[in-house]
């Protein structure tokens, strides 16, 4: 934890929380001015709770202000709690840091009023040091994520930040949170719109079979997920520096000074089958069910298609070990409503499965329920089954995404019991 700071630093970053202060009370005042209008003048709460109108008048206007710049001078500034912009449905919670200091204030809905705390010590404390190593067996604590895009979450309003556990913090993976619950839905098999719009990109024409969209949407499975989750990813505050979907590969690359620079992303490109030209008899038996069938072409299927995956298993591990986090389940969908075992979320790793001899091969994604936790299952895309390629319905599942934290990330946070779910830290550059 840093140390307590000078008395002459302390006047100045007071003095930089006070002239921070004093802007938003002023954003306040002419918010609730522009409130009374509204009431007064356009007759626009007709029908509203008066007081609730006011207050949410003023958490939008004062929350789009500090998001289009949350630096007032040499102080930063954060608002949360508020729902959204378009859906304003609690009290909003702003937080004023400096280097040492913080000043918490909240505005309420009704009447838009605005209090203040006492300015306090800002306990910024390095994450990597604070957060539990992999090798702890003790509980995750909660940690939001202010994400580059709002989730998902109908229910609740949508909203950017992300709650958050702690999946590995150590040298071979750096310090990685996984979604406490999916963030969105996503869809793969026959309606994949990457992989529509990928074939669409190379044959220029959307007249596509659902099969090839379906085989493409196997084939890129892994890339796509983590192209969802990058989309979560804030590419502006520096606070992660890459992403990912659970499952995917957890290991982290390094420059020559051994320095983590983020995931590798090619997808385990010496997965796919090789030596098309001369395929060995396991090859022709899990890429086709009959090589000497009239109905396909041996090339269509050898060498174009990935084999199972074992990428789930540092997740796995990791969630398992993981002392009381039991985050493989999870007990949220991505619209906020609560999660059944009949809920899933998707497990960035592929499975081909052989039956009877080959007369059957399953192409699948991997996926989680919310109740089962570390049971695995299989999501089929498409199959040859009998010497028949076989279309099954298009998949739909939850996205738990990983992110990747620069090494200098710091935690911030007051108040009882810090690091639990009504109280999570939060992260700092």
């Amino acid at each position: 934890m840093d140390s307590a700071p000078a008395k002459a630093n302390e006047a100045e970053q007071k003095n930089y929380i006070g002239s921070a202060k004093e802007q938003i009370e002023l954003m306040v005042v002419n918010a609730k001015t522009e409130a009374y209008e509204e009431v007064y003048v356009k007759n626009s709460a007709s029908g509203q709770e008066i007081s609730d109108f006011i207050g949410k008048i003023v958490i939008k206007s004062v929350a789009e202000q500090i998001q289009s710049n949350n630096q007032i001078g040499k102080a930063t500034v954060e608002i949360t709690g508020y729902g959204t912009n378009e859906n304003v449905t609690n009290n909003a919670q702003i937080t004023i840091t400096t280097n040492d200091l913080i000043l918490e204030g909240t505005i309420t809905v009704q009447n838009g009023i605005l209090t203040w705390g006492e300015i306090g010590t800002n306990n910024v404390m390095k994450a990597s040091d604070v957060l539990p190593k992999s090798t702890d067996s003790t509980e995750s604590p909660y940690v939001i994520y202010k994400a580059g895009k709002n989730i998902d979450d109908k229910t609740n309003g949508e909203t950017n930040e992300i709650l958050c556990r702690v999946l590995y913090n150590d040298d071979t993976h750096g310090l990685q949170l996984i979604a406490v619950n999916p963030v969105t839905d996503v869809k793969l098999g026959k309606t994949d719109p990457k992989a529509k719009a990928a074939l669409i990109a190379v044959e220029g024409s959307s007249n596509l079979s659902e099969l090839k969209i379906a085989k493409t949407s196997y084939n890129n499975a892994i890339t796509y997920l983590n192209e969802y989750a990058e989309e979560y990813r804030n590419k502006t505050d520096g606070i992660a520096i890459d992403s990912r979907c659970v499952g995917s590969l957890a290991t982290v690359g390094k420059n020559t000074s051994g320095a983590i620079i983020g995931f590798d992303k090619k997808n385990n490109p010496d997965d796919l089958v090789e030596n098309i030209d001369n395929p060995t008899d396991e090859e022709k038996n899990l890429y086709l069910f009959n090589a000497n069938s009239t109905s396909f072409n041996l090339e269509d299927y050898n060498g174009k298609y990935f084999k199972s995956d074992s990428n789930y298993t540092d997740d796995e591990n990791r969630l398992k070990a993981s002392g009381g986090i039991d985050a493989y389940k999870f007990t949220k969908k991505a619209d906020g409503s609560n999660a059944t075992s009949s809920d899933y979320y998707w497990l960035a790793s592929r499975n081909a499965l052989k039956l009877y001899g080959g007369a059957i091969v399953w192409f699948s994604v991997c996926d989680i329920d919310a109740e089962n936790g570390a049971n695995r299952h299989n999501e089929i895309l498409w199959g040859v089954e009998n010497g028949a390629e076989v279309l099954y319905p298009e998949r739909i599942q939850g996205l738990r995404p990983v992110f990747l934290l620069d090494s200098n990330v710091k935690l911030v946070g007051t108040g009882d019991n810090l690091g639990s779910e009504a109280n999570p830290y939060r992260l700092k550059k």
